[in-house]
């Protein structure tokens, strides 16, 4: 996970090579847009090191922004769990299915050879 990478008093050039790595990640997309956020307010009011005090305003600013990412990949992430439920739901009947289907067409191979037997099972069974 991107947490667990970042390294303890790591600068802030050093958390964005870590978060390259975790590219497709909510948290990352959080960070990254607190990061942004944070250096176009800094930038307006002429700051360029973003290692300065920050004012109230700009950190409730930059809240602001990573909750709003926060939420939109909160959606976007919702958005896919009706479909992995459905395959959840699902797939037990999709087994039984194919465990039916395999017995029903063993009773029909045995029917075709007349009188069934134990050894005409064990012989079909060796032959798969």
């Amino acid at each position: 996970m991107f947490l667990g990478r970042i390294p303890r008093g790591a600068r802030l050039a050093e958390l964005r090579d870590v978060a390259e790595d975790w590219r497709h990640s909510a948290v990352v997309a959080v960070f990254k847009s607190g990061v942004s956020r944070s250096q176009s307010v800094l930038s307006l009011e002429g700051q360029e090191d973003i290692g300065r005090a920050i004012d109230d305003e700009t950190v409730a600013d930059v809240t602001r922004m990573m909750e709003r990412t926060a939420a939109t990949s909160t959606r976007s992430m919702e958005r896919s769990l009706t479909f992995l439920a459905t395959c959840a739901t699902t797939a037990p009947f999709v087994g039984l299915f194919g465990t039916v289907w395999g017995i029903m067409e063993s009773f029909g191979r045995l029917a075709c050879r007349g009188r069934p037997t134990w050894r005409a099972t064990r012989r079909e069974s060796r032959r798969r």
